[in-house]
Order: C-alpha cells, then structure tokens, then sequence
C-alpha cells in the first residue's frame, strides 16, 4: 500500500490526545493541528497501522519510500520527527519504541475505526474556496475564513490552499491570527 497517497481508506484514528485523520491528511492534539510532512505523516499513519509487530527498516522504506533508496539518517530522521510531533522523545519511546536491530513499533493504545462511531471528527480548516477567472479566462482558486480585519495571504511556490492549514510552514501562523473563525 503506498501510504503517501491512499486516500480511498480515509480513517480517523486517535490515542491519546491526538487525532490521525487520513482525510485530511493532518494530525491533531486537542484540536490543534500539529504541522507534518508527507512522509513523516505516512510514516506514524504506518507505524500506528502496524503496530502489532515491530516494523523493520525495510518495511518503511517499501511503505513511505515506494522501495526507492534511502539513507539510515533519512529514516532516523523520519522517525525524530513522528516522535516529536506526538510528544515522544528517543530517551523515553512511550510511543514508538526502538527494537534494536529490528525496527520500531508504536506501542499507544488506538483507537480503531470499529471503535469511533461515536466520536466526533477533529475541527477542520474554517475556509471557503472560491474561484474566479482574469480577463485572459483563467481560474484563479482563492479562500477566505474568519472576521474581523483583513489579512491576505498572497502565494508562493509552496502554497495548497487546503493543505496550508496541516502545513509546518503556514500552520503556525494560522493558529496564531486572531478572528480566524476556529
């Protein structure tokens, strides 16, 4: 399965305080969307799955790589950044353990999608996407969300619209502004 665009499964996981939405593509703690790159995201969303047995190196790879190859300091650094994102450390691996020589497991309890039929989903990003064409008939998406005074935005090379509220770039910034409809 190539976890770095499976969107025809979309689950919502949770352990502890935090929410795994693969809709969405965004990891959440107390509603706040922690910011994730793709393969860090495909990373824990893996490791969580799989987290019955220990995952080697090579099921990474397979799994959040496609089976292209990558450096041990690509995957280590993978892996630091999951830990981070959910409050983990490699001192103390209360969530993803190292098996030495082996791989490395999540070890918090999940809670499946069997179980969450009656949880809520996590807030998602407040905006309205609209679109609009220049003279010359090209469609031009643009959003907006909250109130209060107007802030813009203009984009650059590393802009989604939808994605740029799960962004480690844009998030930050969005939590931050006062108004902004959450």
């Amino acid at each position: 399965m190539d976890y770095s665009s499976d969107w025809s499964k979309a689950v919502l996981y949770r352990f502890g305080e935090y929410a795994l939405d693969t809709q969405t593509y965004t990891l959440q703690r107390a509603k706040v969307v922690v910011p994730l790159e793709p393969q860090v995201f495909s990373a824990l969303l893996y490791l969580m799955e799989n987290r019955d047995r220990v995952v080697s190196k090579d099921d990474l790879i397979e799994a959040v790589w496609d089976g292209r190859i990558v450096s041990d300091a690509a995957i280590s650094s993978r892996i630091n950044s999951v830990r981070q994102a959910v409050g983990d450390n490699g001192k103390d691996q209360t969530v993803i353990k190292t098996i030495p020589r082996r791989g490395f497991r999540f070890v918090l309890p999940v809670a499946t999608p069997e179980s969450q039929s009656k949880i809520s989903p996590p807030v998602r990003s407040p905006q309205t996407v609209k679109y609009c064409a220049t003279p010359d008939g090209v469609s031009l998406a643009y959003s907006f969300s909250g109130g209060g005074p107007v802030l813009l935005k203009t984009a650059n090379w590393i802009n989604h619209l939808e994605l740029d509220w799960a962004s480690p770039v844009w998030a930050p910034l969005f939590g931050r502004v006062p108004g902004r409809g959450v």
